[in-house]
């Protein structure tokens, strides 16, 4: 039964697949968010699971099943991941995407209490400056540097970037920390944050916004520099009772996630075309502009496994306290 299950989740995944292509596809002049899957007993349920995005990459890589509401899961959106964590303490979150950190730190809190579905994002963050002075990560020395993601994989990257390049983050540097993205890209627009580090899609909105800033420094490119750990940043986790619970759910929401990236990934036109039309961009170009950078990503089982473990050293020996104290153990990672 359970292999039957799984089947018609792929299905319905190849069916998803199918009608995206269809998004935008009269002239690129019209997007739809008609559902062309037929509805099952497994699929459109009385009771949704509660799945919490976060505004940026993680919230567009799962803009399908978020804008078809008659999917069998309800998707709200935050700006701050700290508001994720008592949702899913409590149970009134089932699946969540995070910062890598912070889902080890919360398997840690919970004693296991959450896994690791699989990676959602790799590398998004950019330095934007007002002006031409930033060249290079030494020309960050001495600066005011304004960012996001304070004790989060954010902060715990940009401080690993500066270390290797002999820049003390706590002393060569002063980086003012805002709580959110918009805030943020807000300040940058009205030209109050001349140097500023921002993820996509923020990073774009600037410059679209304000032609006087410009990216100054890839921080992807610049770990890459000094590490040779790919940069894994978010993932996309469930409480492990809920796992335990609703398997084919499961299977079911990693197979429509898996479509919703690749939707992004390989038909930008039509994407831009159908984030436009559903609030996630006021213009497609923008959108269009936008997605290369975001490093959306679907990532699972071994794979996801060993990407994370490494990363997860990084940030241990970086700074313990940013995974919780510890390295997770292997029962953080689901089907791996």
């Amino acid at each position: 039964m359970k292999s039957i299950k799984r089947l018609t989740a792929a299905l319905l995944a190849v069916m998803m697949l199918l009608s995206f292509a269809a998004c935008g596809g009269k002239g690129g002049s019209e997007t739809t968010t008609e559902e062309t899957v037929p509805p099952t007993t497994d699929y459109v349920r009385e009771v949704k699971t509660k799945v919490a995005a976060l505004n940026g990459p993680t919230g567009l890589g799962l803009a399908k099943i978020a804008v078809d509401k008659s999917y069998a899961y309800d998707v709200e959106y935050f700006s701050d991941p700290q508001e994720v964590v008592p949702l899913l303490t409590k149970g009134e979150v089932d699946i969540a995407a995070l910062p890598i950190n912070l889902a080890a730190n919360l398997y840690k809190k919970t004693n296991g209490g959450i896994q690791i579905l699989a990676i959602n994002t790799l590398g998004v963050l950019h330095v934007l400056e007002n002006g031409d002075s930033i060249k290079s990560i030494a020309d960050l020395k001495g600066k005011t540097v304004y960012s996001t993601g304070q004790g989060s994989t954010p902060e715990y990257i940009v401080n690993y970037i500066l270390s290797k390049n002999g820049i003390d983050p706590e002393k060569d540097i002063d980086i003012q920390y805002k709580t959110a993205h918009n805030e943020l890209a807000t300040l940058a627009i009205e030209g109050k944050a001349d140097i500023c580090i921002l993820p996509e899609p923020f990073a774009t909105k600037v410059r679209a916004n304000n032609e006087n800033y410009r990216e100054a420094l890839d921080l992807t490119a610049e770990w890459d520099k000094v590490c040779d750990v790919k940069l894994a940043q978010g993932v996309v986790v469930a409480r492990t009772d809920y796992i335990k619970q609703n398997p084919e759910i499961i299977e079911e929401f990693l197979s429509f996630n898996e479509v919703s990236v690749n939707f992004l990934n390989v038909k930008p036109d039509s994407a831009a075309l159908f984030l436009q039309a559903n609030g996630y961009f006021e213009k497609a170009e923008l959108a269009k502009a936008t997605l290369p950078g975001c490093n959306i990503v679907f990532i699972k089982g071994e794979e996801m496994k060993e990407m994370s473990k490494a990363m997860f050293g990084i940030l241990f020996e970086a700074n313990p306290a940013s995974v919780g104290g510890e390295i997770p153990d292997d029962n953080i990672y689901y089907g791996a």
